[in-house]
């Protein structure tokens, strides 16, 4: 084959009407109860829709009101476009059954993994998680790391992994696109998978989906019951195109990050991969993402392989291979989970180029009048293509009633009785019927935050592509881990929504003003627009002003049995969280170890283990409320290369930590109050690498002198004593003639009371020391020790 781009130029690929083919699965349970309120809201909508066209339009009112009311209404129209398409899909939501097929049935699998300009390590983790998926016969999953600039340092790790090396002469030719087409015409598998450089797949993620591609050759009944098909039963138009599984984040976006929100809400596009991609099954209209994907060779060379023409490569190519006459399916499985941008200019340029490419390869396929597709699929696509323009649609929301009400612009033709008759309905039922049919995934505080928050930056995009300004460039999204942007470039980013919120909050006292100097009274939706607005744009400023990441490597929140050796001595802990770089390990008392010192640590499931050699980043005291205990924070500091594996996959092999559903139902204020909060709180970050024992254990000293032991950590105490020490004193305290510490003042430290312990390293080695500071801890707490119970000397140098 040729490349893909040369092939579809010489042979147009044969374009061939949908055939709705049986699709037999889970599908979405909706109570009669949500029925009526889904049926009642689009009717509804569509009420209002009438009304707002037959009998609010401006045109009365001059030239720029009947432009900017059609604008307007343009724009409700978009809106309620993806409305009414996300509620068709939810209804039609059907989840495909996976075949059981025999074991021998597997076939050959090609796995690309794709890379531009990203890191070795980044790489490292994706090739290494491909490396152990199962599969009946692994001798036919053949990996490939394909480089369109073919570098040595990918060329050595992936010899270093064993797997494929597939560099491009012609580097980056047709970007993305190209660099799949350069793998696919020097492979042969009858199944192709297309994985970013930031995907790291789960150890089932081939055998939970190969099998759908079967689906002609198979047949389940009513109870469940799988056969064969003999061979005059298979319709041999009938084959799978692609399977699309959710690109799902192992990291917060920045939606979650920067307002504060990773425990509480779910990643943004979530929504879209385990509902909305899902629900275009019934209709064959499923999208393919570009990454997570299984893909049939002989789909893609029907179409002339990945399509180059857009900046959306893989959008494109599942339209084409739609026409082709494919069944494409997608899951909600997440099988595979990947790294969010990090920064808001990697966001929005991701964004920007969603955007373009969506609008490209409507224009490309030609939806509507494409004779390849029915009324329905070209339905959803127009309602995916108006998502694109929602964002221009946001602004054209927040801007128009400061328009009308500081400039006199007559923008709808209406009294203040009959728009609260015909839009209140609208609000309260979309507000319900959005909860209910997102499965809690969405909700429409949130949607307007996202919208209003990319609306400055997704609205001349989107204008300009539509008007022929187009963008050819294929630009990749940066998944470095970086740490936060400057100052300087916060403050531009926030300038849209700040100019912006400043209009809505002079627009809203100048109707504060007006309701109290005149007897009018202005449209009370006009005022709810305006505050719903000034809400967004809130949050919005919050995003723009960022979060600082102090981590280098996202955690997982797992509990697993830890074994760590020190001083000869062994410790059996629990794992709090891990990440690829460390863990956090919780005791149920210190550990011996000193702060200089390298620990063996081993830790594992039923699956993996790995073992390392860590030293410890911080130590702190539980609370009682978090069960108790000492958290440790362990560093890997070295770590061979089987062990690195068995960890990666101990670290990776597993669902994301971040909420899957809306985890908690707190109020707008109480979200503002959060982000105020954690804004204006000051950091403190925890150095300390030894445990502290807060014991506050009163002594008295030889001669009459008295003192308190407030707390220690092995090489430094803070003691209060009635007379005064001189620098040069050295205190040795005893408790039931067991526990000593020798003091002496810490020289040069601004904290008052601080002694330095002297023979801190006799206590790490001392097994009796731990028992006797958690015994006096006890009887302090429980009020038992109301007296002097500790002697002490004091000594001089």
């Amino acid at each position: 084959m040729s490349a893909g781009s040369e092939l579809r130029k010489r042979i147009p690929y044969k374009r061939t009407p949908y055939k709705r083919w049986p699709l037999k699965g889970v599908t979405k349970h909706i109570s009669i109860r949500h029925k009526i309120l889904l049926y009642l809201t689009m009717a509804v909508v569509f009420i209002y829709l009438g009304w707002r066209i037959f009998f609010t339009m401006p045109f009365r009112f001059g030239l720029l009101s009947s432009i900017l009311g059609i604008i307007l209404l343009l724009a409700e129209m978009a809106s309620f476009t993806v409305t009414l398409s996300n509620f068709r899909e939810a209804t039609h939501y059907v989840v495909p059954y996976l075949p059981p097929i025999p074991e021998d049935w597997y076939p050959e699998v090609d796995v690309f993994v794709t890379t531009h300009n990203e890191e070795v390590e980044l790489l490292y983790r994706t090739l290494n998680g491909c490396t152990f998926m199962e599969y009946p016969d692994k001798s036919k999953v053949h990996i490939w790391l394909c480089d369109d600039n073919n570098r040595q340092e990918m060329k050595d790790l992936a010899d270093s992994l064993g797997v494929g090396y597939i560099g491009m002469e012609e580097k980056n030719k047709h970007a993305k696109a190209g660099n799949l087409n350069n793998a696919l015409n020097k492979t042969s598998a009858p199944l192709v998978v297309t994985f970013d450089a930031d995907m790291i797949p789960k150890e089932e993620f081939l055998t939970k989906i190969v099998p759908y591609f079967f689906l002609p050759k198979m047949e389940v009944d009513e109870e469940g019951t799988w056969r064969i098909l003999e061979e005059d039963e298979i319709d041999e138009e009938y084959k799978i195109g692609f399977i699309q599984s959710p690109q799902s984040f192992y990291n917060p976006d920045l939606f979650q990050y920067n307002l504060y929100s990773e425990r509480n809400i779910p990643n943004e596009q979530d929504y879209f991969f385990t509902q909305v991609n899902v629900a275009k099954n019934n209709d064959n209209i499923s999208s393919y993402a570009g990454s997570n994907t299984m893909l049939s060779r002989e789909a893609l060379e029907t179409v002339g392989g990945f399509a180059w023409e857009s900046i959306t490569e893989d959008f494109l190519t599942g339209l084409m291979i739609l026409q082709a006459g494919y069944r494409n399916l997608a899951i909600p499985d997440q099988l595979a989970h990947g790294l969010c941008p990090e920064t808001i200019s990697s966001f929005v340029s991701q964004r920007d180029r969603w955007t373009r490419g969506n609008i490209q390869c409507f224009r490309l396929v030609r939806v509507w009048t494409s004779r390849t597709l029915n009324f329905w699929q070209k339905f959803e696509l127009t309602g995916s293509l108006c998502y694109w323009f929602g964002f221009l649609g946001r602004l054209v929301f927040i801007l128009s009633p400061i328009i009308a009400v500081l400039f006199k612009v007559q923008l709808v033709n209406t009294t203040i009785f009959h728009a609260f008759i015909f839009s209140l309905p609208v609000y309260v039922l979309y507000y319900f019927s959005t909860r209910i049919l997102s499965d809690n995934t969405r909700s429409n505080h949130w949607s307007h935050v996202v919208d209003t928050i990319m609306a400055p930056y997704l609205s001349m995009p989107a204008i300009l592509e539509t008007i022929g300004f187009k963008q050819k460039k294929f630009v990749v999204t940066d998944k470095s881990k970086s740490k936060d942007i400057q100052q300087w470039r916060k403050f531009l980013y926030t300038i849209p929504h700040a100019l912006l919120l400043i209009l809505n909050l002079i627009t809203v006292a100048f109707i504060l003003y007006q309701s109290i100097t005149t007897t009018g009274l202005y449209n009370p939706i006009v005022l709810f627009w305006l505050l719903s607005g000034t809400k967004d744009l809130i949050f919005a400023i919050f995003f723009m002003m960022g979060r600082t990441n102090y981590r280098n490597a996202e955690r997982y929140y797992v509990k697993m049995p830890v074994t760590v050796r020190s001083n000869d001595l062994t410790h059996e802990g629990e794992t709090a969280d891990i990440s690829h770089t460390g863990m956090s390990v919780v005791f149920s008392q210190p550990i011996n170890s000193r702060p200089d010192s390298i620990v063996e640590i081993t830790v594992g499931n039923e699956e993996y283990s790995a073992t390392m050699k860590c030293r410890v980043a911080n130590v702190n005291r539980r609370p009682d409320d978090a069960g108790g205990g000492y958290k440790y924070g362990f560093i890997i500091e070295d770590i061979d290369e089987e062990n690195k594996r068995q960890f990666y996959q101990i670290v990776y092999n597993r669902a994301h930590p971040l909420p899957k559903t809306f985890k908690k139902s707190s109020s707008v204020f109480d979200d503002v109050r959060t982000n105020i909060q954690r804004r204006t709180k000051k950091t403190v970050r925890n150095y300390r690498k030894m445990p502290r024992f807060i014991v506050d254990m009163p002594f008295r000293i030889d001669g009459g002198s008295q003192g308190v032991l407030m707390d220690f950590n092995y090489e430094f105490a803070k003691l209060k004593m009635a007379d005064k020490v001189e620098p040069t004193d050295i205190i040795t305290l005893e408790w039931e003639g067991k526990l000593k510490l020798i003091l002496t003042p810490a020289s040069n430290s601004e904290i008052q009371d601080l002694y330095q312990v002297i023979n801190y390293k006799e206590l790490l080695g001392d097994a009796a020391f731990i028992p006797l500071v958690e015994k006096w801890q006890g009887m302090n707490q429980r009020g038992e020790a109301n007296k002097p119970i500790g002697t002490g000397v004091i000594t001089q140098i």
